[in-house]
Order: C-alpha cells, then structure tokens, then sequence
C-alpha cells in the first residue's frame, strides 16, 4: 500500500530501519530532520527538512506519492526559539510541546492520519530481539541489587501514568537520576557525577539502571531501545545491574553481543517487569 516514508532524528537506527525496508521491498524515502538526523543516507532518496516546517514536508510527501510514514530515531525537542514554525507546526506546536513524549507522538500520529497517511512501526520491517521472561545474565544479584531494582521499576511504575522518561538509575534505594528531555544517554552522563563509586565502599556495587515501556506506552510509537552505546557508558558509570523490561525493551545490537559485553564488564543483565 503506497511508498514508504522514515522521518529520521539522531542515531544509527533510521538508518538500519532505511536498509530492512529496502530489502523487504520498499523504496524508502528518507526526511532527516535539520540539526537531528546524524546518518548517512547518501545511498536513498533523501531530503533533509528543518522541524518547523511541516508545510514542506507534507508537499515533500505529496509529490512521492507516500502513503506510508515510519518515526525513527532518537527526537531532541529543539528549544523554542530556534524553531520558525509554519502554520502546520504552530497547531501541532501548541498541542504537543508542553506534553510529554508519548502523548506528543500520539498527537503527531493523528495529525499525519487525519491527512490520510498510515503510521506504520519500525517492527514491520525490523526483527529486534528482546530479553525473555525470566532470563538473567552475570553475577548472582545480592540483596541491595535486587532493592536497587525494585526501586527502580516502582519509580519506573508510578512515573509512566505521568508521561515521564522510560529509564531510571537507583544505588541501593536512592534514586539517582531520572530519564527527561535529554534522553538515556545524557541522562546516564549527568547521573555519573553523583554516583558512589569507590574500591572501599560495598555500595558501590548496588548501582542499578532499568529502562522500561511506560504503562500504557504506544509501542509502535516510541519502544523502549537499548544498545552497545547505552551499555559502554553503563559500564563507565560503573553500574552493576541493568534491567530491560522483559518482551518490550527492545536491541538495537545483536543480543548475544550484549550479553557478552555484559559478562565481560562484570554487570548483570536482566529481564524485568512491573509486578502490579
């Protein structure tokens, strides 16, 4: 059913996503978003569009006969006054820009549907592996790592029906950071500066990072991604646990090379879920 657009923002997976459509049969065509958008997609048709204008973009659309559109990539709210808004972005704009992100994909999501445009998932054409139920690689947990993770996946819990970031990092039963606009990894960098981390201090090994969907979380929209980037600044951070939510937290990397970077590092690697 028609051509297939990817609007693409920051990281590697736009990309991947470009290449799996295209040998699944669709001739991608590809808008990076000005000041986002950091792949190379030389090799496909390509236009690069400034956020705010959504007027070009619908035109860019209409003249390639795209009936398809696929989000991809990492989306940095831009601030407000680097934006020049058309007047498709202002309505979108006021909507959507004091909302959290998935509310705001769910708004960009009716506005491209109510334009006659299908929102189709990057699972359509991309196969990511997951952490099963009950799996759990490395070290045996100790009793403050599995309170570090409790912790976590309450906050995690309780935050979702407010719309707020998908990953957290607790040290024992301290929160230590909170995933907001900037993302995980920025969130992980800042988190870094206030962590325990000491040869002579036991707790320093109780550092736990979980990323889970929200409740309620649009999976086609905005799934919760997990890869080697996050994971080597993990391993920086000198945190002990990580916990992906079992089924939903999706890699970005192949899973046997997590699990082996994992090990290596020392770091327990797990399946979590919310138990309410």
């Amino acid at each position: 059913m028609g051509r297939l657009a990817i609007i693409a923002a920051k990281g590697s997976q736009p990309r991947v996503l470009a290449h799996a459509a295209r040998a699944a049969g669709e001739i991608p065509f590809i808008i990076g978003l000005n000041n986002q958008v950091d792949a190379d997609f030389s090799d496909f048709e390509y236009l690069e569009i400034p956020v705010g204008h959504i007027g070009a973009l619908l035109d860019s659309l209409a003249e390639r006969g795209i009936q398809k559109i696929c989000l991809s990539g990492k989306f940095v709210r831009p601030s407000l006054h680097t934006l020049k808004p058309d007047s498709h972005a202002v309505k979108l704009i006021s909507k959507a820009l004091f909302t959290g992100d998935d509310k705001a994909l769910k708004i960009v999501r009716d506005f491209f549907e109510e334009r006659g445009f299908q929102m189709v998932s990057e699972t359509d054409y991309l196969r990511l592996d997951t952490l099963s139920s009950g799996e759990i690689f490395g070290p045996p947990l100790s009793d403050e790592q599995n309170k570090a993770i409790a912790t976590g996946i309450d906050a995690l819990y309780q935050l979702g029906a407010l719309d707020v970031g998908q990953c957290i990092i607790t040290q024992k039963q301290r929160v230590i950071a909170i995933e907001g606009a900037e993302g995980t990894n920025e969130m992980i960098r800042r988190a870094t500066d206030y962590l325990l981390i000491s040869p002579d201090v036991a707790e320093s090994q109780d550092i736990a990072f979980i990323k889970m969907a929200k409740v309620s979380q649009d999976m086609m929209l905005d799934p919760p991604v997990f890869g080697r980037e996050t994971m080597e600044l993990l391993i920086k951070a000198g945190v002990s646990v990580i916990g992906l939510h079992a089924e939903k937290c999706r890699l970005s990397d192949p899973r046997d090379e997590l699990i082996t970077a994992s090990t290596a590092a020392g770091i327990t690697l797990l399946a979590t879920d919310y138990s309410g």
